[in-house]
């Protein structure tokens, strides 16, 4: 992801439709990147390098939300 100079962003309802592929191929980038740079020490994480997707379990009867594990 790069800074956005042309167009404009899609709002939370035009990004329904690409939801799937976004988690398969962040699941699947992410692993990359971490079995490529896993053996790298002393790094500080930069802009862009955090997780920026979390996945949340739903407890409605508790009405409860947690990290998966």
């Amino acid at each position: 992801m790069g800074l956005l100079t042309l167009g404009t962003p899609l709002s939370w309802n035009e990004t329904v439709p690409y939801v799937d592929y976004i988690k398969e191929h962040g699941i699947a980038q992410f692993i990359a990147l971490y079995h490529r740079l896993k053996g790298r020490e002393g790094d500080q994480l930069k802009w862009g390098d955090e997780i920026e997707y979390t996945i949340v379990k739903f407890d409605d009867d508790a009405k409860r939300v947690g990290a998966l594990n």
